[in-house]
């Protein structure tokens, strides 16, 4: 009969121990669950909290703004409002103002009384760069070159630049007839760089005459009003 007894090496758990090791399982998963639970309480009071304090702080600014607005007359900040918007408007327009006179001014200081001019363009292209065109008549070829030498010496060649004489030729009078093309510094031409300054404005004095020294040339004009 012993050869019917069979022998188990692998031991065996008695029921007690399956039972703890089920319910400590159990316990840890409820602890978890619980943790998270409570975390989420937290957080959505947290967050209930900031929500009433952000509230709370966008009606006390809108207070305060209608209280300060109150405290002005809206009438009175439109008229304000356009008032400024009408002033920044003429700045813009002043200092981009193209003030034409004043190029004739330098052509009367350059031009020779033995050289008139008959005709006059001018193409204000941008603020770097303002061009003239002109015809004019003179007594002789030696009047035009030394009407060039003008243009083109200190200190009128700092305003008028590239003057070119072209076209030359002689009219039923004896006269020599041209065509002349320039560039002009349009920083002189600005309204903002010609305006009298504070201290003639304050004692309303005009401007004395100023004289110029240009290259020694018969009948050059010398002398100017600003």
């Amino acid at each position: 009969m012993e050869g019917n007894l069979q022998t188990s090496f692998i031991p065996k758990k008695s029921p007690s121990q399956v039972g703890v090791a089920s319910k400590t399982g159990v316990n840890l998963v409820t602890l978890f669950a619980v943790i998270i639970f409570l975390v989420s309480i937290a957080l959505a009071g947290t967050v209930f909290i900031y929500e009433s304090y952000l509230s709370n702080n966008i009606k006390a600014m809108q207070n305060s703004f209608k209280l300060n607005e109150q405290a002005f007359n809206p009438e009175s900040i439109t008229a304000y409002s356009t008032l400024n918007a009408r002033i920044n408007v003429a700045n813009t327009l002043l200092k981009n103002h193209v003030a034409v006179s004043n190029i004739f001014d330098l052509l009367e200081q350059a031009t020779l009384k033995t050289v008139r001019f008959t005709d006059f363009n001018y193409s204000y292209i941008n603020n770097t760069r303002l061009t003239i065109a002109m015809k004019g008549q003179a007594t002789s070829y030696n009047a035009i070159a030394k009407q060039s030498d003008v243009f083109n010496a200190d200190p009128m060649n700092k305003y008028i630049h590239n003057a070119i004489f072209a076209n030359l030729d002689l009219d039923q009078s004896g006269n020599v007839v041209f065509s002349l093309n320039a560039d002009v510094d349009p920083q002189q031409v600005l309204y903002r760089n010609n305006l009298p300054s504070q201290q003639d404005v304050t004692t309303n004095v005009a401007p004395q005459a100023t004289v110029t020294s240009l290259p020694a040339a018969s009948g050059t004009t010398t002398t100017t009003q600003q």
